[in-house]
């Protein structure tokens, strides 16, 4: 077994770096990168690659050879940034699971050439990782609050309109996302809920159809009819007699 005297083989290394200059001032750099990956900042991370903000000086010597040098660079940098994309609201699993691709990718590397490329390659596919999960969140969010927002005003009249100023979104992002999402307009969805809480009054209910469909601003008995027949198939009036006659 190797013999390790850890005590003279820092004081080895410590004489080592002071002679060339190097250190481990990369703390700002580590943090920076941290930053960038977590908040998904795309855009910044782009201007980081093209800084040339890395200095290998500023990085311990892990490995005589440079290609092994570099390998461990990689080996840090990966385990950094996906940590840091798991902090960011990227699933869990899947930045890990990145991580381990990535780090057999560094297996098949060559060259130094090869080493750096992936370092660029993985610092952008986790920073795109981490905004691609926030902008899905970020629509899934938009689309509950568009869904409380209806729940809270389905006795009330309002408007489509309204909803998004209410929420904080763009009209037109709240129709699409929520088209993309639910598979129906958000004007479907309200006729759909006011006619799942209309037909509850007509089975548990002895309000006559005029007052239920007033009650949820249809706007006329006609109206609440017609809406009604298209998502139960039958009149209001119809379905009263079916199911309350079963209680």
């Amino acid at each position: 077994m190797q013999n390790l005297n850890t005590e003279a083989a820092m004081s080895h290394y410590i004489l080592e770096q002071s002679e060339h200059h190097r250190d481990h001032d990369s703390l700002a750099y580590e943090l920076l990168l941290q930053r960038l990956v977590r908040e998904g900042d795309v855009e910044g991370m782009e201007r980081m690659l093209s800084g040339g903000e890395f200095d290998p000086d500023h990085i311990g010597r892990m490995a005589r050879r440079p290609q092994k040098q570099q390998e461990y660079i990689c080996v840090v940098l990966i385990t950094l940034i996906s940590r840091a994309a798991a902090e960011g609201g990227m699933d869990r699993e899947a930045a890990y699971s990145l991580a381990d691709v990535y780090l057999q990718r560094l297996e098949n590397c060559r060259t130094e050439g090869e080493i750096f490329a992936l370092n660029i390659q993985a610092q952008r596919e986790f920073t795109a990782g981490v905004r691609m999960a926030r902008e899905a969140r970020s629509r899934l969010s938009y689309i509950e609050a568009c869904k409380a927002y209806i729940a809270a005003n389905l006795r009330r009249p309002f408007r489509v309109g309204d909803i998004a100023p209410a929420i904080g979104v763009n009209r037109s992002y709240l129709a699409r996302r929520f088209s993309e999402a639910e598979g129906m307009t958000i004007q479907r969805y309200i006729s759909r809920e006011r006619c799942s809480h209309a037909a509850g009054l007509l089975k548990f209910s002895d309000y006559p159809i005029s007052i239920i469909a007033e009650y949820f601003c249809f706007s006329s008995q006609s109206h609440f009819g017609r809406a009604f027949k298209v998502w139960y198939g039958m009149t209001p009036r119809e379905y009263r007699n079916i199911y309350k006659d079963s209680q």
